[in-house]
């Protein structure tokens, strides 16, 4: 069975870290949606719509041309329920620090909890 990945984030703006970890999970996954987020704690600078051409832009700038990453957006639900509708086996966080770390391991309980998904940690 193909193992389908969902990179979520806000990637306002995308940073180069972000297409690290795209580029190292493409390698080791069937499919990686990236998937950009809204995040109600935060006021974005760009738009969704601007977020995703963004992200396309610097995977091309960067040379990560995988044909099985698909940059998309979550317009609506919870993270769950696209986990759900796309049959996603893991989720793919990244994390810069324990701060990062202690912030997303709950989150990674709830999620599999919710979903069944394993949540991976990438740093």
């Amino acid at each position: 069975m193909p193992t389908l990945a969902v990179y979520p984030g806000s990637f306002d703006p995308i940073t180069l870290g972000h297409v690290d970890i795209i580029e190292r999970c493409s390698k080791i996954v069937d499919e990686l949606h990236v998937l950009v987020v809204h995040n109600p704690e935060k006021s974005p600078r760009f738009s969704s719509a601007k977020r995703i051409e963004l992200i396309q832009e610097s995977l091309k700038e960067a040379g990560v041309t995988s044909a099985n990453i698909k940059v998309t957006e979550l317009s609506s639900g919870l993270l769950v329920d696209y986990i759900r509708k796309v049959a996603a086996k893991l989720l793919i966080k990244g994390f810069r620090n324990n701060v990062d770390l202690d912030y997303e391991l709950p989150m990674a309980k709830v999620n599999r909890d919710l979903s069944g998904i394993e949540t991976i940690f990438i740093s």
